[in-house]
C-alpha cells in the first residue's frame, strides 16, 4: 500500500481489521475503520490494544452514511466490500468526496 507516515486513512468495510491494523502501523495520523457490524469493530479494538495502536477511530455505519469531512483522507482501502453497497455509483462518489486529491 502506498501509505506515508503523514497520511490519514480510511478502511471501508474494515471487518476484522486485517488492513486497518497494517495501515495504522504505517502512519502516525488517524485511520478510520468503517464497518456496520459492531462485533467486527470490537475485534479491531482488541487487536489495536494488543499492538498498542492509538490512531484508529472506529465508525459503526455504512459507506452511504459516512460523515468524515470532505477532502480529509489521503488513502482509502475498500477491499471486498463494494459488491455489498446498495448503489456503487453513490459509494464511489462518497469515497471520491472524502479523498484529498493529493
Amino acid at each position: 500500500m502506498p501509505i506515508q507516515k503523514n497520511h490519514t486513512l480510511l478502511d471501508v468495510g474494515a471487518g476484522s481489521g486485517f488492513f486497518t491494523i497494517a495501515m495504522a502501523e504505517r502512519t502516525l495520523n488517524k485511520v478510520y475503520a468503517l464497518d456496520p457490524d459492531k462485533r467486527m469493530l470490537c475485534v479491531i479494538q482488541e487487536k489495536a490494544k494488543e499492538k498498542r495502536l492509538n490512531n484508529i477511530e472506529l465508525i459503526q455505519d455504512s459507506l452511504e452514511n459516512l460523515s468524515i469531512q470532505n477532502e480529509s483522507i489521503d488513502f482509502v482501502m475498500a477491499s471486498l466490500i463494494l459488491h455489498e453497497v446498495s448503489s456503487l455509483s453513490e459509494a464511489l462518489s462518497k469515497i471520491y468526496e472524502v479523498l484529498s486529491g493529493c
